[in-house]
């Protein structure tokens, strides 16, 4: 990702930016500098109510997920690039990746939204893959009869995300803890096929 740069999203991109102009932020120049800055009561106070001293990789690994078609987006074009210059790109391999991307991002794209459900049709068997945890040559698997699939949350995942939702909240600073404290495969919508 870091040797292609071209390759991010102007959103993904600002929040990189935002990530390391916030990291520096909060860097000292030497340890006199830290002991006059924490003598300051009113340091100490931003600290207190949270004005200052987020946890910044927290806080933009939720901006991230705010934006992830833009991530998701980013993160296969990292991997057909990289595929590109081993020399492992096919067709079929191309055509691969574009259904995963799609079903990747049918699947986790606003987790938080449970009314969402989505009805699309794939080339591969996404079910029998995702039993292999994905381990696959897609170099070697073969495209199959299309199957319409269903891709939407069960009762116990809505369930897990309202409660996630009311503890938290839905601000950034809220869904930063949630992603946290939480595992978010659970709250990927799950899917079937015809």
């Amino acid at each position: 990702v870091l040797d292609h740069p071209e390759t991010y999203p102007e959103t993904i991109r600002s929040y990189f930016e935002s990530y390391i102009a916030d990291t520096k932020g909060d860097l000292f120049e030497s340890e006199e500098e830290v002991r006059a800055f924490s003598q300051e009561e009113e340091n100490i106070k931003k600290y207190i109510i949270g004005s200052s001293g987020r946890n910044e990789l927290l806080y933009h690994k939720a901006l991230c997920y705010l934006s992830f078609e833009d991530l998701n987006q980013m993160l296969y074009s990292v991997t057909k690039m990289f595929l590109l210059e081993k020399g492992k790109m096919t067709d079929e391999t191309t055509n691969y990746l574009k259904n995963l991307e799609r079903f990747s991002l049918l699947r986790k794209r606003s987790f938080k939204d449970t009314h969402l459900e989505y009805v699309e049709t794939f080339e591969y068997d996404f079910k029998f893959i995702s039993e292999i945890n994905f381990e696959i040559d897609p170099g070697q698997i073969k495209r199959c009869d299309p199957l319409t699939f269903r891709i939407k949350h069960n009762q116990d995942q809505i369930s897990l995300i309202q409660n996630a939702l009311n503890i938290y909240g839905e601000s950034t600073a809220g869904l930063a803890r949630l992603i946290q404290r939480n595992n978010l495969k659970l709250m990927f919508r799950g899917f079937e096929y015809n």
